[in-house]
């Protein structure tokens, strides 16, 4: 039996094949979130915590840059249906609980930067292009440093899209942030602080 999510073909890591078991409960949960949507778990019962690597390339699947994604699946193509919609604060709500003051309000400062941008470009904060995550990342380096584009502004913008991508309610096939930390200069500038502290 194969138990999978919506990106089982392009992440193969999200399919596993089980076999009847009384382990069944706990080997499911070992490689699937116990939150909504899907993807793969921290850290399976038995298992050991996998480094990521530190190209973003490979994180991606199959489209590397936008110019790889068929036009019918590109996010552009869904603006009628986020339309209105706050998706910023369907992911931040799950993304806060539990989390420290300076968290949240590095969320919240990510939020309105982020959101003003796309604005200014008539774009959903939720259906971005590589290039309009690489013009955001020169504004931001505009007035920081590289390390702190990374821990107040990044980490944020990434960890919505990556919960983007693994949640089944929603089309995202791709993920802009990391194609634009692949393709382009700003971009990739915030992602080589994002592993300097990763491996110091």
């Amino acid at each position: 039996m194969l138990v999978s999510c919506k990106h089982s073909v392009l992440y193969p890591w999200t399919v596993i094949s089980l076999v009847p078991s009384s382990k069944f409960a706990a080997t499911a949960l070992g490689f699937f979130r116990a939150r909504k949507g899907c993807g793969p778990s921290v850290n399976g019962p038995g298992s050991m915590k996998q480094r990521k690597p530190a190209n973003p390339t490979p994180r991606m699947g199959i489209y590397k840059q936008l110019e790889d994604v068929p036009i019918e699946h590109r996010l552009a193509q869904y603006g009628d249906r986020y339309d209105g919609r706050d998706v910023w604060s369907e992911w931040a709500a799950q993304a806060m609980e539990d989390r420290s003051e300076r968290y949240v309000a590095h969320v919240e400062r990510t939020e309105r930067s982020w959101k003003s941008h796309m604005a200014d470009r008539g774009r959903h904060h939720a259906l971005a292009r590589p290039a309009e995550v690489e013009s955001w990342a020169e504004t931001i380096l505009g007035r920081c440093q590289p390390l702190s584009a990374y821990q107040i502004y990044f980490t944020k913008l990434e960890a919505c899209y990556t919960w983007l991508q693994y949640h089944t309610a929603h089309p995202h096939l791709y993920h802009p942030v990391w194609m634009a930390a692949a393709n382009y200069d700003a971009t990739a500038t915030i992602w080589d602080a994002k592993m300097a502290r990763r491996d110091a």
